[in-house]
Formats: C-alpha cells, structure tokens, sequence
C-alpha cells in the first residue's frame, strides 16, 4: 500500500500485476494508446500493472483489481528486449505523479529481470516525459525492430513517435 499526497487529501493507492487485459486496454486506448480491444493482450505481453484506489466511490475497501483505476502499464518481450509498450493514467490523476511512480515500478521489473544493467525501449508520443526520467532518444535505424509505430497509417501524420531507451538498473 502507498499513500500519496494529492491537492487536498491523502489517497491510498496500490500497484499490483495483473492478468486482466481489458480495463487496462480501454485505458490504453483512451490515452490514444496501441490497445487491441478485439483480439487481446498480445502473446509478447510479459507483465501489466494496474495502479488503483484501496477504496471504492463510497469509502468502503475495494478488493484487490476492483479499485479505481489510476494508471496501468505493459511491458513486451519482443525482437531480444524488454519494450515499455503502454503506460497511461486517467485523466482526473494525471500530473499527480502516478506516471512516474508506475514508471519506476516497469523499469525495477526489468532490472530484477535481466539480473543485472540493461537496456529497455519505448516507442514515445511523449518523449518530453521520458527525458526527465534519463530516456534517450534513439535514431529509429539504430533500434532494434519491437515496434509496429513505424507502419500505422497514423505515423508522421497525426503520431509523431521517437524511439527510446534506458539503461535501467539491477537492485540486489
């Protein structure tokens, strides 16, 4: 359990894995977010986050996965390398810090995962958010190929993707 400041009140909030694709896609959507609604959580999808409220509307404890969502993450396993392929939060938490938490709460996975110093990718709408956090942008040439951005009909017309990476670390 955390518990984080807000503007007016103290929220306690938790992060936990999850099997359950669906609400955390229609939040990826939501945030214009690669999200197959139809066919599911992808076969290289290797963990979900779900960030969410202890409690429901009416103060009452909320069952873990029932709380109000926050935010969420996926993390790949494509092309040899650990890609951060969605991370969003809801609109009414957002600058609140939930994107940042859940973004070291990724980058320690693959840490513990590699089992030692390595490197993990992105594919940013917003790279500004990234740079922050010590994410470099990459020439798309010199990346490996984990991404789809790159064929959408969307790219370089209304999404504008820079490809990312970070040397994340392994914590003992």
């Amino acid at each position: 359990m955390h518990r984080k400041p807000m503007t007016d009140k103290i929220m306690n909030y938790r992060i936990i894995k999850t099997e359950e694709y669906e609400p955390l896609a229609e939040l990826f959507d939501a945030n214009g977010l690669h999200a197959d609604l139809e066919e599911g959580r992808a076969e290289d999808s290797v963990a979900l986050w779900r960030c969410e409220e202890l409690a429901d509307e009416l103060g009452n404890a909320a069952e873990e996965g029932n709380g109000k969502l926050i935010a969420a993450a996926e993390l790949m396993y494509t092309a040899g390398v650990y890609v951060l392929r969605n991370i969003a939060v809801s609109d009414e938490y957002k600058s609140q810090g939930f994107g940042t938490i859940l973004l070291a709460e990724v980058e320690n996975e693959v840490g513990q995962r590699l089992g030692k110093d390595g490197d993990m990718w992105l594919c940013a709408k917003v790279p500004e958010f990234y740079r922050r956090f010590g994410w470099s942008e990459v020439d798309r040439l010199d990346a490996p190929d984990f991404t789809e951005c790159f064929d959408c009909e969307e790219y370089g017309v209304t999404c504008f993707p820079k490809v990312m990476k970070k040397t994340v670390k392994y914590i003992k």
